[in-house]
């Protein structure tokens, strides 16, 4: 029970590790609000959906040479404005395996009607810390996609979640444009696993928006 005195206890609290005396009642709400994330963090995560995706040794060859890169933006020429992408296909730029489980997930799921966004880091909204103008503006050009999609209430409610988390947040966001499916996917290969930060943070991202974790197996 969050008596009188703890909250006082709190005010005194924030003021030495802050530096701001803040008023009984803002000492409150920010109490309870610390309480129910706490909660949510150390719940036992609910069973997450897990989904299996195939690929050959030929598909990585193909990426680790470009040319599946190059054949995914001739396929889809609407889809490949991610300037994180478009990038990759300077051969000055390093390519890992890691990202093609990202990209090779994304397309698998664009074959099906899906649209997805690499790197959907929903913190960085409004940010002005970009290289570019242009990049900040087709940064905010899939954020604005997934808010619509999502909703402004619910966008705003993963911006709070995912402010603390600088690493562990979902590699890519997948939707449908009528918004009637929308999820984030966390990618692995078949040996791989969740890290202890990225299970705290999908725990809060689940209350939210639907989280998948979608495993790269090699035939």
């Amino acid at each position: 029970m969050l008596t009188d005195k703890k909250i006082k206890e709190f005010q005194k609290l924030y003021l030495e590790e802050f530096g701001e005396k803040i008023s009984f009642d803002k000492a409150k709400k920010r109490a309870i609000e610390i309480i129910e994330l706490y909660k949510i963090i150390y719940h036992p995560i609910p069973e997450m959906n897990s989904i299996y995706i195939d690929y050959f040794d030929a598909d990585l060859q193909q990426w680790r040479s470009r040319k599946l890169i190059k054949k995914w933006k001739k396929q889809f020429p609407d889809l490949v404005e991610d300037h994180h992408f478009n990038s990759l296909i300077n051969p000055s730029n390093k390519i890992t395996d890691f990202t093609f489980y990202e990209y090779f997930t994304g397309f698998d799921f664009v074959k099906k009607g899906y649209r997805f966004i690499f790197e959907p880091y929903v913190e960085n909204y409004l940010l002005q810390n970009y290289k570019s103008e242009e990049l900040r503006v087709l940064k905010l050009k899939f954020l604005n996609a997934m808010k619509d999609v999502v909703g402004e209430e619910k966008f705003e409610r993963l911006k709070v979640v995912c402010h603390d988390f600088k690493t562990g947040q979902p590699d890519l966001f997948i939707y449908k444009s009528d918004g009637s499916d929308y999820f984030f996917a966390e990618c692995k290969s078949e040996n791989d696993k969740l890290r202890p930060h990225q299970n705290k943070l999908i725990n809060l991202i689940k209350k939210i928006v639907p989280v998948k974790i979608v495993y790269l197996i090699k035939k």
